[in-house]
């Protein structure tokens, strides 16, 4: 007990060697009376929790040392005996979650629905609860989840019922509802979940999928598609997500590339020779545009003349459109046109899209740059010469690669060797100063 009291201003220590000190002192404590660890473990807890309220900042080491010290504390002060230690640590938590200029305020949180045990502890932990913000979606999930634990399904339905907002709201409704064996309800719930509420819910469309399913409901499928792709991290394809996003969708098909809505779609009118029902499926990509190249080999392969060529005449359109007049910048309509064009080959459109882009020009360059040297010539040229005027090793590494492509143009493109030796001449005396940029142009032995 004396060691914890010495940390008591221990600010000026290293914070790390602090958290070692009192990870020692927490380990000890396996075989002292109740009483002591109790004692002990709340010692360092209200010595390290003010510090980080103090100054307001993330500490991975004494954080750790924190959560060892309540994560046992908890334990110790289940039992009745401890209640009046358990009262003052409940206070102790709340006002600290209350200050929350730390990183511990969703740890102190679950301490304290951990500790809420009676009857008593949960109906006060409700009532400070709604205090902080009974119109949070986050505390009325709480305020639920204790009221359930109380055994009170009218006030629990009543915190469900509550600011229905989010769809992640709609679901917990919903899930109530199923629980209760009102399925009508649970459905109803659902659908104003995935019509009205804001954010994003993969067990309401999971839901509602396997409901449709179930019933046999291609107009049900297509309402949800509908209703996906207005989400905000819905509709676009797998492959036009961020890896972050792409988790949402981990349930979907092997391939990984479609929501499983329009999967279960397209499979369906494909077997039925339903083309009428695939172009109504498709052009739902087409106002707002959320097209892929995946999106637009399917529509290919799946859709019969004319109208396979009418859709993707659409497609194109509105990506000529999106595009504009601007001719410059390697936007997502841009290289998803790019993708299009080397997808049919169609060699002259790509180049007319992609030459005064050079980071588009140099992707297509296996396929562009032997039926069109010259312009691949001029453009590698001009970069090489943009980075050496930017100066920096960085920027001559990089012009010493593009280098090595120009080599490959001239003499395997253009046979034209003798003039590639001129060129590489000329640069160096034009950069004879610039001693960084021969030093990479030696590592790539030019």
């Amino acid at each position: 007990r004396l060691k914890v009291s010495e940390y008591e201003n221990y600010y000026s220590s290293s914070c790390r060697k602090a958290a070692r000190e009192f990870k020692a002192i927490l380990k000890v404590l396996t075989d002292a009376p109740p009483e002591v660890r109790v004692e002990v473990r709340f010692a360092v807890a209200d010595r390290i929790l003010p510090f980080l309220n103090e100054y307001g900042f993330s500490n991975e080491p004494l954080e750790t040392a924190l959560e060892l010290a309540l994560a046992e504390l908890v334990k110790d002060v289940a039992t009745p005996e401890f209640q009046p230690q358990r009262d003052q640590i409940i206070k102790w938590m709340r006002r600290y979650h209350d200050k929350g200029n730390h990183g511990m305020t969703d740890e102190l949180l679950a301490c304290l629905l951990e500790l809420s045990a009676t009857e008593e502890e949960l109906r006060d932990t409700i009532h400070w609860l709604e205090k902080k913000g009974s119109w949070s979606s986050y505390y009325r999930k709480l305020i639920a989840e204790l009221y359930a634990k109380l055994g009170d399904e009218e006030a629990e339905l009543a915190a469900l019922s509550k600011n229905l907002e989010e769809m992640p709201d709609h679901w917990r409704l919903a899930e109530f509802w199923t629980k209760q064996g009102a399925a009508d309800k649970a459905l109803k719930t659902c659908w104003d979940g995935v019509q009205r509420g804001k954010g994003y819910s993969e067990e309401l469309f999971a839901f509602l999928r396997e409901d449709c399913l179930r019933r046999d409901d291609a107009e049900g499928l297509f309402t949800l598609l509908v209703e996906h792709l207005k989400r905000p991290y819905g509709g676009w394809h797998v492959e036009q997500l961020s890896a972050s996003r792409r988790m949402l969708y981990r349930e979907s098909s092997s391939s990984g590339d479609f929501l499983q809505e329009h999967e279960l779609l397209r499979d369906r009118l494909h077997k039925q020779g339903d083309t009428a029902g695939l172009v109504r499926l498709y052009t739902l990509y087409l106002n707002p545009l959320k097209v892929s190249l995946s999106l637009y080999q399917e529509m290919e392969h799946l859709l019969p003349e004319p109208e396979r060529g009418a859709i993707t005449e659409k497609v194109l359109g509105h990506l000529k459109q999106k595009i504009g007049k601007d001719t410059w910048g390697s936007s997502p309509e841009r290289r998803l046109l790019a993708e299009i064009y080397a997808h049919g080959k169609h060699w002259d459109a790509l180049l007319d899209l992609v030459k005064n882009d050079f980071d588009l020009l140099a992707h297509y360059k296996d396929r562009l740059a032997p039926l069109h040297p010259h312009v691949y010539l001029e453009a590698y040229t001009k970069e090489v010469e943009k980075l050496i005027n930017g100066r920096g090793r960085s920027n001559y590494r990089a012009a010493a690669e593009h280098l090595l492509e120009i080599r490959e143009f001239y003499e395997r493109h253009l046979n034209q060797s003798r003039k590639w030796l001129v060129y590489l001449e000329e640069l160096k005396r034009a950069n004879l100063k610039l001693r960084a940029l021969h030093e990479e142009l030696g590592k790539v032995r030019l």
